[in-house]
């Protein structure tokens, strides 16, 4: 074989590679991990639209159920139908890319889009390995993250560490590594029906109560909260709060979450804001209560909103149990009605 020969044969299988690969991506399966690929089918094909969607970390996953949130608001806006897409550990950038989906999937549908600011800005380095970090990065939210990571003030090392961990992933979701897991599952699952958090995600639209899956690490969890408060009447804003967020890691924020508002806005829908009651979680907004000129519906205040903070209603320093998201989920419909005249709903 000439060399000629072999550098063409190397080219064939490159572009077949290229070709087959970008074929996948086009018309193949979607595959956004485990706990979120059987959450987008439902709202995709759902034949009673939702006309709203709560999207965010595990606050979101954890702490608002859709019916009960639909049940307050019925009666002033009675075509109201919403579903959680909650997700541990999500980023902007992936909730991004799970929105410029749904709006592609089914326009016309979302009225209403609900952010909780206490999304991540970017993956945490130790889940770029995960599938789900991976299928986020198609071309256009690779260069979403490449110039965001460009432009923040951090140290060069910083930079081409973050800049590579996006390439990795990068190329491995334009090679289609790891997509035979997908085919394979979605085969099974016709089979074997979906596994029991799914069926549970299913009925709940997508909500699922932090201690529905108890396991020894989260009692362990739960029993240092209650250690730490031993009458199980203190608020819990006894125990330090996070430091907050320097300047420029507000204005990367910002930066990134007017890309969300675009693309919310765009689509004919309306972007709503809002935070956790959380304890340990930096607020992820300026001081003045508004993100990019929408006000802020913020739960992350023991002294106006005690009943969020007391330990009978939390799982953890981060989370709320069933009861305490029973009680969010009402207090944060209460809010957004109020806020549709105007003002942040105080």
């Amino acid at each position: 074989m000439t060399r000629r020969s072999a550098l063409g044969q190397v080219a064939i299988f490159a572009l077949s590679f290229l070709a087959v690969s970008q074929a996948l991506l086009r018309f193949g399966p979607a595959d956004d991990g485990r706990d979120l690929s059987f959450r987008l089918h439902a709202i995709e094909t759902e034949p009673r639209p939702f006309t709203a969607i709560f999207i965010g970390n595990s606050h979101v996953y954890r702490h608002v159920d859709p019916a009960a949130f639909d049940a307050v608001v019925a009666e002033r806006l009675p075509e109201f139908r919403s579903y959680n897409l909650g997700a541990k550990g999500m980023s902007l950038f992936e909730a991004h890319y799970l929105l410029r989906r749904l709006f592609a999937s089914s326009p016309d549908r979302l009225r209403w889009v609900f952010v909780d600011l206490t999304l991540r800005l970017d993956s945490h380095p130790d889940n770029f390995e995960s599938q789900r970090v991976i299928n986020w990065h198609v071309p256009s939210e690779a260069l979403m993250a490449v110039s965001w990571v460009l432009g923040r003030q951090t140290p060069i090392g910083e930079k081409l560490d973050s800049l590579a961990r996006h390439a990795r992933a990068t190329l491995r979701r334009m090679s289609n590594q790891g997509r035979l897991t997908t085919l394979v599952s979605r085969s099974l699952s016709h089979r074997t029906g979906l596994p029991s958090a799914d069926r549970l995600e299913a009925a709940s639209r997508g909500h699922l109560p932090v201690d529905r899956f108890d396991t020894p690490h989260k009692s362990e969890r739960r029993g240092k909260l209650v250690a730490a408060d031993e009458d199980r009447e203190e608020r819990l804003d006894a125990l330090p709060p996070s430091d907050g967020l320097p300047p420029e890691a507000i204005a990367d924020d910002q930066r990134l979450l007017r890309a969300i508002v675009e693309l919310v806005v765009a689509n004919g829908a309306r972007p709503v804001f809002y935070v956790s009651p959380t304890i340990y979680w930096p607020r992820l907004v300026p001081d003045d209560g508004e993100c990019n000129g929408y006000p802020v519906l913020a739960f992350n205040d023991p002294a106006r909103y005690p009943q969020l903070y007391d330990a009978k209603v939390r799982f953890d320093p981060d989370h709320l149990n069933k009861k305490g998201a029973e009680t969010f989920t009402r207090l944060l419909a209460e809010r957004f009605l109020r806020s549709l005249d105007g003002g942040d709903g105080e």
